[in-house]
Parts: C-alpha cells; structure tokens; sequence
C-alpha cells in the first residue's frame, strides 16, 4: 500500500478544462473518495493517477516516488472499471491469473495467488466458471480479484458498483469495504452516488468543475459542508437566508425569516451583519415541545409521505417551506394541518457565505 500525493494538477481536453489546480493527499491505506456530477473531473483525475492520461502540469507522487510520467505498467496501481471487463472465453480462475501471467510469475505461485485472492472475494467454487454463469454481482467480485491479486500499492476504482441493481450494490458495498479491511490496501474510488461515498469512504473530495470543493470525512462533510453545491450533491438540505445576529469564538447565532438559529461555527470570515445562508439537514430536525429558545421554529405540517424507513414531512413556517425526515413511528400522529415545533441542534446547523 501506498499514500498518494497530488499536486497542483491540471488538464485540459482542446478549450475545456477538466481539472484545474488539483492538490490532493490521501494517505496509505486510505479508502478515499472522489464525488461530484457528471464532468466534474474526477474520472480524468483517477485516469491520471492510473497513467492512463498525462496531466498538462503538476506531479503525482506514489509514496515518495514521482510517477506523474510513469507508464501504467509501472505505477504498481490497478483500475477497476465501471464494466467488468471480463474475457467471456476464459474460466473466472483464468480470468483472475491473466495479469499475473502477463507477468511472467511462476505457474505455482500464480496457482496460490489465485487462489488467494478467489477466497478473499469467497469466489473459490467458481474458479471453473466462465463469466456469463455469474452474477453481476459476482462478476464484480472477480474483477475485484483479478485487481487484488497482483498485490498493488494502490486500487482505483470508476464507479464500479454502477451496473449493479438496488440490492446488489448493497451487498457490494459491504463486500468492499470487507476487503479493504483484509487488504489494507489504498483505494480511490469514483461515484457521483453520495451513499456511497457516505457508507464506504474514510475521506471524501467533492468535485464541482474540474475543481476540490471540499475535503472531509463524511460526517464532517455532511453536517459542515463549506457551500450550498456541496450540502445539496450530499442530500435534500434546507436553505434559510439570514445575517449573523452575534458572534463569539465558538459559535453564531443567525436571524432568519422563521426566527434565531444558534451554530457551532469556527468560520474566521464571518463577521455581524454579514449575509449568510443557514442548512438545516431534513433528518437534524427533530419533532418536540415548544421551549422558547433558539433552534426552533413552530411549523405547520402541509403533506406527510411514507417511505418505508423514513416519514417524509413537508411543513411551512409563514412563507417558508421546510422538509423534515423523522422515523415513521415518531410521525404517525400527525396529519396535515397539525401545528408541531421543530428542534435542530446547534452542531447541526451550518453556516455558509452567501
């Protein structure tokens, strides 16, 4: 395994930009993501880590060793694509020794490897197997070998689950994260599905435009995004346009439209008086008692939807529409046109320029 620093990439396709100013450093044995729509850049940037595209300017190092203009073969990196590029005339076992006997290694110690890895990814009955007798699912899990069995410093992976129905990708998700545990290995992994990276990622980069929006870990990420395009990519969020009301080291307090709202912010440009932006996440607002304080606002209640594992409320406060998302137990009560108080704690508020 290997850690991974980016710096100050750029690239450009004829007048596009796709990537532009990139610095990144992903630590060994990092499951890290990169998320953002479509055309954001971050297949390119994982091309790049891949060999597979040369960067017009900056560097690209694997541990401390420089590879921005090594070849593929020579990078000790494999890439899982989004289709599992399976030869379809070979057994899985074949399938999965391919890379090894391109190398040359010793029929014995390709036999083991294979072996190996087929039990990693719990495949060893269908090493006779040619891919059209498996699975998606289980075709995914063979390309995972055949990516795990040349031992590399680091694994990238484009969207790898994307061919994979609802429940599959489930299963898949838990069956990676399985392996990066047994492997320790570093891993990159493209998606635009903020599940995903969510479930699965130590760390994640969102990507808007050929450039890093924001850097964290996911829960960080979701509950203090750094600008509206990351808290709405990373799931529904309420937007409250106010001004900051006060300030101390650790905390503001923000006057909108339906009232005071209390955060826990560190943000050192923000000043009072400045124009802000107040997200409320659907699922930190919680159903209480009115109390008199900041963090709650009296709604009514216009429309509620079940959606299995979660209630979905639609409420307003005067003008103001507000989404809220409670476990379905907790809202069974209520019915539209019921007056109820909602509660959302300051950690889980965050503050952003407007």
């Amino acid at each position: 395994m290997s850690s991974i620093t980016i710096e100050q990439v750029g690239k450009c396709f004829g007048n596009t930009q796709a990537l532009k100013n990139v610095s990144l450093a992903i630590e060994s044995g990092e499951m890290f993501f990169l998320l953002g729509p479509s055309g954001c850049g971050k297949t390119t940037l994982l091309r790049i880590l891949a060999g597979l595209v040369q960067p017009d300017e900056g560097e690209v190092y694997f541990a401390n060793q420089r590879v921005t203009h090594l070849p593929s073969r020579q990078r000790d990196a494999v890439m899982v694509f989004q289709s599992y590029a399976l030869w379809p005339h070979m057994t899985v076992a074949k399938n999965v020794a391919y890379g090894l006997r391109v190398r040359g290694l010793p029929k014995a110690d390709i036999e083991r490897r294979v072996r190996k890895a087929l039990e990693l990814v719990r495949l060893q009955d269908f090493a006779d197997r040619r891919p059209a007798q498996l699975s998606g699912g289980q075709q995914q899990r063979v390309a995972l070998a055949r990516a795990l069995v040349v031992e590399p410093r680091v694994v990238l992976l484009d969207e790898p689950l994307s061919n994979l129905d609802a429940r599959l990708r489930d299963e898949m998700r838990e069956e990676i994260r399985r392996l990066h545990a047994a492997s320790g290995l570093t891993m990159v992994y493209v998606t635009h599905d903020q599940k995903e990276a969510l479930t699965l990622a130590d760390r994640i980069a969102v990507m808007k435009e050929g450039a890093i929006e924001q850097v964290g870990a996911p829960i960080e990420v979701f509950h203090k995004p750094v600008s509206q395009f990351v808290a709405s990519f990373l799931g529904e969020c309420n937007f409250l346009p106010g001004t900051i009301q006060s300030l101390d080291s650790s905390s503001a307090t923000v006057m909108t439209a339906i009232g005071p709202f209390q955060a826990s912010c560190r943000n050192p440009d923000l000043e009072v008086g400045a124009p802000v932006v107040c997200c409320l996440r659907p699922q930190s607002l919680t159903i209480g008692e009115k109390q008199g304080r900041p963090n709650e606002v009296s709604v009514v209640v216009k429309r509620l939807t079940f959606l299995g594992e979660v209630m979905r409320i639609e409420a307003t406060a005067g003008e103001t529409s507000l989404l809220i998302t409670s476990l379905p137990y907790a809202a069974t009560h209520l019915k539209p046109g019921d007056e109820v108080v909602l509660h959302v704690a300051a950690e889980h508020v965050a503050v952003l320029d407007r």
